[in-house]
């Protein structure tokens, strides 16, 4: 027998009209028509098993009939399936995914069934591809100065673009930068480098307080600034019991009362800025404090001036007073004029107390002033001779000074500490007229005085003598001529008899001249003539 349908599907499920022909041994054939009923089988429940799915390029994933394995090559079992979870991300890869599957064959049945769907990765084919080489990434150092600051890569090739990450930073600091260089059919190449950022150096400009007063200032706002911008922050100290004034951290002075405190600015920087060099000023505040602002002695003014004021009389002033004024702070009071007279007749030295009292009277300074008189040099030094020189120790005609030593000094250096000093025992030792003398005297009381500078002017005494006399004919005589130098050059000698007859003359341009005798001269009396352009002198000598 033959059908004319042969092969029955999934799509003829249900009755189906098929031709039947028949033959039999004897060859007879006959037709005739037939119901053919194709029935689908029931799903199993084990058409469920574990789904592998596999991520697309673009990382996502679709469960599909064809990714079921339903126990049959039949494929019209299913004709319709649901999932509760379809759709799959990377999130899923390693974590597998229990879902309800749901199916339908043609027949109208239905079964669910959980299934675990394990998801794996898109895996990219294989491909060698080249390494951009020649491309360097250096690191560099800057200074903060407000702007952007970037380093790049050197020997791009040509065509290839670079992007940064982290570049382009302003605040100081150390950055790592990455560089991802791309060229079309290359592999990507990333580098990395390190850009420094340090910090910028900053200074304060705090300019010099003026004084103030306590009487007609209340407060003050501190102006310092900093180069970098950024606030000055401000601190006092002080060294007195109360402060003057007080200075807030932001530079707000509230003035208390007279004195000073000392005021430091500083700025300790920030994540861009280095800390700066602190700037101290001090500030004045006249008022209840006990203080002189100037002295005035016979015109010489000492400004803001110490507790001991000195002020010296110099070498060739004839001042037998000294005018002195005074300014105190205002408020504050002195104990006396200010402007008196200080007599300072002779050499010696002359002092002063004053006190001046702060106006609120909690406060008081002493200040000494000390005038001191130099003695002219022969006021107190004795010439004696043409080679000694003697302190006056008389209090009598000195001044009244008792001096317990003394310190000699010629030209600057010291020559001796003696009441005297001597230039030499030899008659022609002589001090020196072309050097400067002074000395230096201490008093029993401890007190230092000075002479002023001298020049010594050596003395002549216009004597002439011989020695020895009488002398024996043919021997030798000295003569002793005290005349001043100008006089000894023109000097002449002559010896002559009582009745003037010339027996020798000479020269000479000393003081002491050696004169030898004739051995002719009988016994008897000679005279010696000197002469020189001013003097003239005889003196008798006798050979015996």
């Amino acid at each position: 027998f033959s059908l004319d349908i042969t092969e029955l599907s999934c799509e003829n499920v249900g009755e189906n009209q098929v031709t039947l022909t028949l033959t039999d041994n004897n060859g007879n054939v006959s037709e005739g028509t037939a119901i053919v009923r194709v029935e689908d089988s029931v799903v199993p429940l084990a058409l469920t098993q574990n789904i592998t799915v596999r991520l697309d390029v673009d990382g996502y994933a679709t469960i599909t009939p064809e990714d079921i394995d339903n126990g049959s090559s039949d494929n019209c079992k299913i004709t319709s399936m649901s999932l509760d979870i379809e759709s799959f991300s990377r999130s899923n890869v390693d974590n597998p995914v229990t879902v309800t599957l749901t199916v339908t064959d043609f027949s109208g049945n239905e079964t669910s069934e959980s299934a675990i769907v394990t998801v794996e990765d898109f895996e990219a084919p294989i491909v060698d591809v080249p390494e951009i080489t020649g491309v360097t990434f250096e690191g560099n150092t800057f200074t903060y100065d407000g702007t952007e600051h970037s380093i790049f890569v050197d020997g791009l090739p040509e065509g290839a673009t670079v992007e940064y990450d982290n570049n382009e930073q302003t605040k100081a600091g150390t950055y790592i930068v990455t560089a991802t260089v791309s060229l079309e059919g290359y592999e990507d190449l990333m580098l990395t480098a390190n850009m420094s950022i340090d910090k910028a150096s900053q200074s304060i400009t705090f300019d010099e307080l003026e004084d103030l007063n306590q009487l007609t200032d209340e407060h003050l706002q501190l102006n310092a600034t900093s180069t970098s911008g950024l606030p000055v922050i401000y601190s006092y100290t002080y060294e007195t019991a109360n402060p003057a004034a007080t200075v807030g951290p932001r530079g707000f002075v509230r003035i208390l009362g007279g004195g000073q405190v000392v005021i430091t600015a500083t700025q300790e920087g920030n994540q861009n800025y280095e800390a700066a060099d602190p700037v101290v000023r001090t500030l004045t505040i006249n008022g209840s404090e006990a203080l002189l602002n100037t002295a005035i002695i016979n015109g010489v003014t000492y400004s803001n001036p110490d507790e001991d004021i000195y002020y010296l009389i110099g070498c060739g002033n004839s001042e037998n007073e000294v005018q002195i004024e005074l300014e105190q702070n205002q408020g504050s009071s002195i104990d006396q004029n200010n402007s008196f007279t200080m007599n300072t007749p002779t050499p010696g030295i002359y002092r002063e107390t004053l006190t001046v009292t702060s106006e609120d009277g909690n406060s008081t300074r002493t200040y000494n002033i000390t005038v001191e008189k130099n003695f002219n040099f022969e006021d107190i030094v004795i010439q004696k001779f043409n080679n000694v020189m003697l302190v006056n120790n008389n209090p009598e005609t000195n001044g009244g000074y008792n001096f317990v030593s003394y310190r000699w000094y010629k030209d600057g250096s010291v020559i001796g500490n003696e009441q005297y000093f001597s230039a030499g025992k030899n008659a022609d030792d002589l001090l020196d007229a072309g050097s400067s003398y002074y000395v230096v005297l201490e008093t029993e009381d401890g007190e230092i005085l000075k002479t002023c500078t001298s020049e010594i002017q050596l003395r002549s005494s216009l004597n002439v003598s011989l020695a020895p006399n009488p002398v024996s004919s043919g021997g030798t005589m000295e003569l002793l001529a005290d005349f001043p130098k100008e006089e000894l050059e023109t000097m002449q000698l002559s010896i002559h008899n009582l009745n003037g007859m010339l027996i020798k003359e000479m020269k000479s341009n000393r003081k002491i001249t050696s004169i030898t005798l004739p051995y002719t001269l009988q016994m008897g009396v000679y005279v010696l003539k000197i002469r020189t352009e001013n003097i003239n002198r005889s003196v008798k000598f006798i050979i015996r």
